[in-house]
């Protein structure tokens, strides 16, 4: 529902309502990744490739909270400390790399793609990965893809001596209601949270039993974006 507004330049004020429905066919206008972890051994890697018929030129911004402005941040081995993203331009079929990595100890965010000065993120391809490293030795790989808004979602879940169930949350709304359901399907616990960033599940729900396998149903009445880990 759209009402009232300003009709032109004189500022003459709009009495009137319309319903506007947008359809089905949304063209998404920025990539997130609700997961960025940097330090302590983590480095995010990022490539994007520009598929479109013209050169394609954008933004990659930064977020979780306080940081990056009071955590440091490298970018490509330059000292992107303080700042809060960076630009970027391809011409028709580029692909760059980009390497995030931290000093500092582990710490996580957020960060997005965004199309500037007429750039459309359809035009764009991209690949994301965390790299875990310890003794200058790779030591683990993983590739994540972007996360969709969604208004509600259901995910298994497991949890043992040496697995933990994580999630990742961006634009989280005021109340979200996380369900816990059992292997067999049963509802054991209900809670109402609001938070931005990772945490584990089992620092969302009070009692989760020991070498648990199940699923986790997120509910809200507004979209949100949501990588499990």
């Amino acid at each position: 529902l759209v009402s009232g507004g300003i009709q032109d330049a004189r500022g003459v004020a709009l009495v009137t309502a319309e319903l506007y429905e947008p359809g089905p066919a949304l063209v998404p206008a920025r990539l997130v990744y609700p997961q960025l972890a940097l330090g302590g051994g983590f480095e995010t890697l990022l490539f994007l490739t520009c598929v479109g018929s013209a050169p394609w030129v954008g933004t990659v911004e930064l977020d979780g909270g306080s940081w990056p402005l009071n955590q440091p941040w490298i970018l490509d081995g330059i000292d992107h400390s303080g700042t809060s993203g960076f630009e970027v331009h391809l011409s028709q079929g580029e692909t760059r790399k980009f390497v995030l990595s931290s000093p500092a100890g582990p710490f996580s965010g957020w960060l997005e793609v965004r199309g500037t000065g007429g750039s459309a993120i359809q035009d764009l391809t991209s690949a994301y990965f965390y790299n875990f490293t310890a003794q200058n030795q790779l030591e683990d790989s993983t590739g994540v893809a972007p996360s969709e808004p969604k208004a509600a979602v259901w995910f298994p879940i497991e949890s043992s001596g040496s697995i933990n169930t994580g999630l990742a949350i961006r634009l989280a709304p005021a109340v979200m209601v996380f369900s816990l359901y059992g292997q067999d399907g049963q509802l054991l616990e209900q809670t109402q949270q609001n938070f931005e960033g990772a945490r584990f599940f089992d620092q969302i729900f009070s009692q989760v039993p020991a070498n648990f396998v199940g699923s986790v149903k997120i509910e809200s009445g507004v979209s949100f974006y949501l990588t499990v880990l």
